[in-house]
């Protein structure tokens, strides 16, 4: 009997937002199930009915566009009717964790008796984000809602981490368990140390940023200090900021307080092409975050030898031998190190070395076999 596999995304696409269904079916879970002979459906926020995938159609179950808990609660008749006939026409369901749709999906399976796997991509923020992003209730709201993740995770069929050892601290399960990243570093997008050229100080150094803006956690307000405190120590330098979400107005006027207007130059949005080209012509990634799972974005710059600083949160300290961590919070821990790394002869050509030798654990033959043999153990 061929296993009919559902996968539950958390991501909201569009019909017109080819690079994100791209990357939807290309994705590991994707790959690996229809390598194994499963009949795979989709169940993602998106407006299109039916995409292929290889040779075979992949249904894409369409679920409504909702943001956070509040849309949740409005969709939740429709969304539990649909999970509901998704659930149970399958025979196995995957689910991301954290997320509200997996969980939703989790509930439904245990209630029909269906096994459920859990990808564990990422933790909870601090307190004091959850209570700056959602006040000082949703602080108890998201409390229960980690240690009904911790439930979820720990009665499924398996566990799939992305990192090492941090999550599955955070998040044990009683099931199979594999670590193995969801970053999938693929032979083009490599290049070595000796193809980048550093910052020798002409002209101004690139400090590349990526992330959402949909919330506090990705700490662009400390790159933005950062920036200002080295502005003031004669450091020229300016950030492309590769991000949006509903807070980038905050950000823009924060930018115009600081005197930063002609020191950051913002992309909404890049294709995978163009941010492989931003991370070849910038000379430091930054990624000052409050928390964190294993950052794509970190892997890809380690990747590109483009030397990184990142906050030492979540599972990023196990990047540590190939990323300059500096401590959560502190504006001037991110200045001190963007100093150093630019200022010290040679600093950053050796970071350049020590990533890019990070990044070979992530290449998309070793992650690939990970992934096999944790289906392999679980298919079985």
């Amino acid at each position: 009997m061929t296993p009919r596999v559902l996968v539950v995304s958390e991501q909201r696409i569009s019909v017109d937002d080819q690079d994100g269904l791209r990357h939807q079916l290309v994705s590991g879970t994707v790959n690996d199930l229809t390598a194994f002979g499963c009949t795979v459906s989709l169940l993602v926020r998106s407006d299109t009915p039916q995409v292929r995938h290889s040779e075979q159609a992949l249904e894409v179950i369409s679920l409504p566009t909702f943001v956070g808990l509040t849309g949740l609660f409005r969709s939740v008749f429709t969304l539990l009717r649909i999970v509901d006939k998704a659930v149970s026409g399958s025979t196995m369901v995957v689910v991301r964790t954290p997320g509200m749709v997996g969980m939703v999906a989790s509930l439904v399976a245990i209630r029909r008796r269906i096994p459920y796997v859990t990808e564990v991509v990422g933790g909870f923020g601090p307190a004091r984000l959850t209570r700056r992003e959602n006040g000082v209730l949703a602080v108890g709201v998201f409390g229960v809602w980690k240690r009904l993740t911790r439930w979820q995770v720990r009665r499924s069929a398996g566990a799939l981490y992305v990192t090492q050892r941090w999550l599955q601290r955070e998040f044990p399960t009683d099931g199979i368990s594999a670590a193995a990243s969801d970053v999938k570093i693929t032979p083009e997008w490599l290049r070595s140390p000796e193809q980048r050229v550093p910052w020798d100080g002409t002209g101004r150094a690139r400090l590349l940023f990526v992330g959402s803006l949909e919330h506090h956690g990705k700490g662009l307000d400390l790159l933005f200090g950062a920036i200002a405190s080295l502005m003031k120590q004669e450091v020229d330098c300016e950030a492309i900021v590769v991000a949006s979400g509903r807070h980038e107005a905050e950000y823009r006027d924060l930018a115009q307080q600081l005197n930063l207007e002609s020191r950051v130059i913002w992309r909404s949005a890049m294709s995978r092409s163009a941010l492989h080209e931003a991370m070849l012509s910038a000379h430091v990634m930054v990624l000052p975050t409050r928390h964190e799972g294993l950052p794509r974005v970190l892997v890809e710059a380690m990747a590109c030898s483009l030397p990184c600083v990142a906050t030492d949160v979540g599972g990023i300290g196990e990047l540590s031998d190939g990323c300059l961590l500096v401590q959560p919070e502190s504006t001037a821990d991110v200045t001190n190190a963007l100093r150093a790394l630019l200022l010290t002869p040679g600093a950053q050509a050796s970071w350049s070395r020590d990533g890019f030798s990070v990044a070979q654990r992530y290449t998309i033959d070793k992650v690939s076999l990970a992934r096999r043999k944790f289906w392999s153990r679980l298919l079985a």
